[in-house]
């Protein structure tokens, strides 16, 4: 039994008609997705999502979306859902090639959407929720593991 296992089955049962509750991620994609997001990003991909992805290759439900290692989330209307984690690498790239130009906080590996708000770790390793739009930092969780655990739950208005 895996880290997730009880938020999972949670999670599962919480699912309804056109929502997506991926299997997990084979070691192998696991592995690749850590040495794109080290390449891209510069930072190593957190291991409590990596656990996570073990377990689960991400979820669309209800309009949270945690990113898989590839591209198959393409419920609802994130905008983060259809390009998956590379979508979300290139955003990551993005953001920083503007951030000595304009407001955004310290570069963010976002790992989990909804309309409103982004989860994800700052390079220096702290996990956050953040607002998507005006970047104001939400929630800073103890770990990973808590953040997400949190998703996992569907704990995401606290």
């Amino acid at each position: 039994m895996g880290t997730y296992s009880s938020d999972l089955a949670t999670l599962r049962g919480r699912a309804r008609a056109g929502d997506v509750v991926r299997p997990a991620a084979c070691a192998a994609q696991i592995q690749l997705l850590r040495e794109a997001v080290r390449l891209a990003v510069g930072v190593n991909l957190p291991d409590a999502y990596a656990a996570f992805l073990a377990e689960c290759n991400g979820f669309s439900v209800a309009g949270l979306h945690v990113l898989g290692v590839d591209a198959d989330i393409t419920s609802d209307e994130s905008p983060l859902a259809p390009a998956g984690f590379a979508g979300c690498l290139a955003t990551n790239v993005a953001r920083e090639r503007t951030r000595r130009t304009a407001l955004v906080p310290a570069r963010l590996l976002v790992v989990a959407a909804d309309r409103d708000h982004v989860w994800g770790m700052k390079e220096e390793g702290s996990f956050w929720k953040v607002e998507a739009l005006t970047h104001r930092e939400v929630r800073r969780y103890p770990d990973g593991t808590a953040m997400m655990r949190s998703i996992a739950r569907g704990e995401v208005d606290a």
